[in-house]
C-alpha cells in the first residue's frame, strides 16, 4: 500500500478533497497512508481559462510545438548565420525549457498565463535567460580547464555574494520538497542569476583564465600587482 497519495487538481476543488479525505479516513480506507491535495491555480491562454469540458483546452503537444516554433524564430533573428541543424536543436531546448520553467517559476496556486514574450525573453525571468547564463558559465569553465594548473581565488565582493547565494540551494530544494512547492527551487536560480551575469565578475573570471594560462613565474608576478589580490592577502593576514 502507498504511504502518500498526491492528488494534483485545481484549487477550486479544495473543499471537495478535504471532505473526501476526511470521509476516507473515517471509513478506514486510507489506513496509515497520507492523502494530500496538491492544488494549483488556473491556466490561462489569451486571457481565457483553459477547460477541457468547455472545449478551450489545448493539448500539451500542441503547446510544446508552438513554443519550439517561436523559439526557433527568435534564434534565427538573433543569429541568422547559425546552421539549420543547430537552430533546430537549440530551438527545441529553449522552447521546451520555456514551457517547463513557466510552470515552475511561480507558486503552483497562482494563475499561469501563457505569455510567449515573457516565456521566451532572453533578458530576464525565463528559462532562456537562465540557459544563456549556463552557456556563459560553461564557456568560462572550459577556458579554465584548458590551463595546466588552476588555483581558485575570490577576487571581489561579487564573487562572495554569488557563493553565499549558491550555498542556500540545498535549502531551496529541501523547502520545495517539504511544501510541495517547486517554485522555491526555480526561484533560487533566478535570484542568483543577476550575480552570475555581473560584468565585473565575468571580466575578472576571464582574467583569471588568462592568468592561469601563463607560465608560473609570470602568473605569480601578475598576482602580486593586482589590487584585488593585495586586499585578499591583507584579509588572510
Amino acid at each position: 500500500h502507498p504511504g502518500l497519495l498526491l492528488y494534483v487538481v485545481g484549487s477550486e476543488q479544495s473543499l471537495n478533497f478535504q471532505q473526501l479525505f476526511r470521509l476516507a479516513r473515517e471509513l478506514g480506507y486510507l489506513g496509515r497512508a497520507e492523502a494530500r491535495h496538491i492544488a494549483f491555480g488556473l491556466v490561462l491562454k489569451g486571457g481565457e481559462k483553459m477547460s477541457t469540458r468547455k472545449g478551450t483546452g489545448v493539448e500539451l503537444e500542441e503547446l510544446l510545438s508552438e513554443a519550439v516554433r517561436k523559439a526557433v524564430a527568435i534564434i534565427k533573428k538573433k543569429n541568422p548565420r547559425l546552421p539549420a541543424t543547430t537552430v533546430k536543436r537549440v530551438g527545441e531546448i529553449v522552447g521546451v525549457g520555456a514551457m517547463i520553467y513557466n510552470a515552475l517559476r511561480s507558486s503552483r496556486e497562482q494563475t499561469i498565463e501563457f505569455d510567449w514574450n515573457r516565456m521566451l525573453d532572453f533578458e530576464g525571468g525565463s528559462a532562456a535567460y537562465l540557459q544563456y547564463a549556463y552557456v556563459r558559465i560553461q564557456s568560462i569553465l572550459r577556458k579554465l580547464n584548458q590551463s595546466s594548473e588552476v588555483e581558485p581565488r575570490y577576487l571581489g565582493e561579487e564573487e562572495w555574494l554569488l557563493a553565499r547565494k549558491l550555498m542556500w540551494f540545498p535549502e531551496a530544494v529541501s523547502r520545495a520538497c517539504r511544501e510541495d512547492a517547486p517554485h522555491h527551487r526555480a526561484g533560487h536560480h533566478l535570484r542568483a542569476r543577476p550575480l552570475g551575469r555581473s560584468r565585473g565578475l565575468l571580466r575578472r573570471a576571464r582574467q583569471v583564465g588568462r592568468v592561469h594560462s601563463r607560465p608560473r613565474a609570470k602568473r605569480r608576478q601578475r598576482a602580486t600587482t593586482r589590487p584585488e589580490d593585495r586586499h585578499a592577502l591583507q584579509d588572510r593576514r
